[in-house]
């Protein structure tokens, strides 16, 4: 590949194709001329990948929160509280699905800890055993 783009180098036609799509020569051309003539890629150039990125981020988003939401609700019916709140049903909610989110944050983070520090061992053990003489 390396040799390719030398190649192109060389003979000049590297330098004619970073004109002919990146220069910024074709902004002279008259107000009457369309954009979608010009052959110099730009933002708009890329509004469909903009556009399929936002949507497939929001997707994801909408799944994600439909899931914690659809485990706030397992969660809810298995840890019925039969203590009554002076607070609006509302806020109870709001406040026991905050709980949730927390403990659910509290539950992860111990795994991944335990991840990085099994890692590391694995890492230590085969630096030792290669190190070690035979």
């Amino acid at each position: 590949m390396s040799t390719a783009i030398l190649g192109l180098s060389e003979t000049g036609e590297l330098e004619k194709i970073h004109d002919r799509w990146l220069s910024k020569s074709n902004c002279s051309k008259p107000r009457g001329a369309q954009s979608g003539d010009s052959e110099q890629l730009n933002v708009r150039s890329f509004w469909g990948l903009f556009l399929g990125c936002g949507i497939a981020g929001l997707v994801a988003f909408f799944i994600h929160f439909f899931k914690v939401v659809r485990g706030f609700c397992k969660h809810k019916s298995e840890e019925e509280e039969a203590i009554p709140s002076p607070q609006s049903p509302l806020l109870k909610k709001l406040q026991s699905f905050l709980a949730y989110l927390d403990q659910k944050e509290v539950n992860s983070k111990p795994k991944s800890k335990r991840k990085r520090n099994n890692l590391s061992m694995n890492s230590n053990t085969i630096s030792r055993s290669v190190s070690s003489p035979i």
